[in-house]
């Protein structure tokens, strides 16, 4: 004896493999939004430092500057 699936259990099937689908769908998007945000949040990061970095770096240059002015003999 054979059972045969009959209509409403072949669209219920659909109904949850659909249910599925999307669930997993939205989960890869929101791990993609999160990295989105994160590379964001770096990416702004890094342009704040970076000009920071750079007037150290210009304030080391002056003083080596400096330093060699008074060597001058």
């Amino acid at each position: 004896m054979s059972i045969t699936p009959s209509s409403p259990t072949i669209l219920m099937s659909i109904f949850v493999d659909c249910y599925y689908k999307r669930k997993n769908l939205y989960k890869k998007l929101d791990s993609t939004e999160e990295a989105i945000e994160h590379n964001l949040v770096r990416t702004g990061y890094e342009n704040v430092r970076a000009p920071r970095i750079y007037l150290e770096s210009s304030k080391t240059s002056c003083f080596q500057w400096l330093l060699n002015l008074a060597a001058w003999p």
